[in-house]
């Protein structure tokens, strides 16, 4: 398990300690690519962040957020019914967004800059609002007015979501790369990921600039790819490894009384608990 996280600057420090390369020109740039590209090959789910934020559908389209790293899940806030053709232009839509609940400080930056000056609705139809109501992948969904199965289709290619709604808003749950004030991946408190991407660094630069590394065994690049995916594999099962609370829910996944089939509707709200049996027939 990870639980906390550290700045890269410490991280690249103690790398440039360890190689004593300190009285040298350090390559600060590079680290920062080594080390962020390291942290999408080590992959795993807990270093990431888990977010949920509402982004707006307009004619068709929303943009997903710059710290996306893959959609755990995504929801259906509602299908709105502009003014106009002309999209939301005319109005406000935040008073609009706060009625229908939806917390405006989780919008992402882009999509909050752009709904200020904007969105004008006349209508909103309760009948297809459907406030935790699911989306449904569909993979073929590239015109939205001809190839969709029903008005919950959404398709996610390229740092965008299509939908089968013209105006809308929908929430989205996924992972995101904790980053820093300055926009750098901040990395794991964790001796196994600081061995790793230690590592990582050194394979790179025995590729591209040996001569910074002192010794000799370390230009070998044969011999730091080892290390590296050695060190990359621990770090991986380190941050998976269960703590104790993971352990109690993974126990009672195994010794459910019911296999459910309905956890992604509901939220996931009954998964690792305790499940019990009365005589009344309940579980």
């Amino acid at each position: 398990m990870i639980y906390r996280l550290e700045t890269i600057d410490r991280t690249i420090s103690a790398i440039v300690r360890r190689l004593k390369i300190g009285n040298d020109e350090i390559p600060y740039q590079d680290f920062v690519e080594y080390i962020a590209d390291a942290m999408e090959h080590i992959g795993s789910y807990y270093q990431f962040e888990e977010k949920e934020v509402s982004i707006i559908i307009e004619d068709f389209k929303g943009v997903l957020p710059c710290d996306h790293h893959k959609t755990i899940r995504m929801k259906r806030g509602c299908e709105i019914n502009p003014s106009s053709e002309g999209g939301f232009y005319g109005g406000t839509l935040v008073n609009h967004l706060l009625k229908l609940g939806v917390d405006f400080d989780s919008i992402p930056a882009y999509e909050r800059y752009h709904i200020l000056p904007v969105a004008g609705i006349s209508k909103i139809d309760n009948n297809i609002i459907d406030e935790v109501g699911r989306l449904n992948h569909n993979e073929n969904l590239i015109n939205p007015t001809m190839n969709k199965f029903t008005g919950g289709d959404y398709n996610e290619n390229l740092g965008r979501i299509t939908t089968a709604f013209r105006y809308g808003i929908i929430q989205i749950q996924y992972l995101a790369i904790p980053i820093d004030e300055r926009g750098f991946p901040m990395i794991p408190d964790n001796v196994s990921f600081r061995d790793a991407l230690f590592w990582r660094c050194v394979y790179m630069l025995g590729m591209g600039d040996p001569e910074k590394l002192k010794n000799p065994q370390m230009r070998d690049i044969r011999y730091s790819e080892q290390q590296w995916n050695f060190y990359c594999a621990q770090a991986r099962a380190n941050a998976n490894s269960p703590d104790l609370a993971m352990m109690e829910r993974i126990k009672n996944n195994h010794h459910r009384l019911l296999n459910t089939i309905d956890d992604e509707v509901n939220d996931y709200r009954s998964l690792g608990k305790r499940q019990g049996l009365n005589f009344e027939g309940n579980h």
